[in-house]
């Protein structure tokens, strides 16, 4: 299974407003390949996806279970990797390394990128609010 960094925003301790530029050009032309045309415009994040704002995600949906492996091993043993995961009272806890909280994550399959996408749009008003992280957990 492919991995990669996932890069869409910065997440300190505390989840602050999303900082998004918008890219594409609906007239931009294509390379000599063919490919890079954007028929519309759309948003990404300045920053990259921190280990502290995984780690922020990773306790909201995936403390009780894991079921759909969102955390994953090369998060914790890869020399890269700036995520601890622990089983405390009856649920996983997932803490950054130290000095690892500004790091991008690594280790995001493509399904767990979408499933963190899908956390910050159904979360976006505590983030844009800048709420702790306590408002959402389940």
């Amino acid at each position: 299974m492919k991995y990669f960094l996932l890069a869409l925003l910065f997440i300190p301790i505390r989840l602050q407003a999303i900082d998004f530029v918008t890219i594409g050009d609906a007239d931009n032309q294509a390379a000599s390949n063919g490919k890079g045309i954007v028929a519309y415009t759309f948003q990404i994040s300045k920053y990259e996806i921190t280990n502290a704002s995984y780690c922020a995600f990773l306790n909201s949906v995936a403390s009780t279970s894991d079921d759909y492996q969102l955390f994953s091993p090369l998060m914790q043993e890869h020399f890269f990797g700036g995520i601890i995961r622990t089983f405390e009272a009856g649920r996983f806890v997932y803490r950054c390394k130290p000095n690892y909280e500004n790091a991008p994550i690594i280790g995001v399959t493509w399904m767990s990128a979408i499933r963190y996408c899908n956390w910050l749009h159904y979360n976006s008003d505590f983030i844009h609010a800048n709420q702790s992280i306590e408002k959402f957990r389940k």
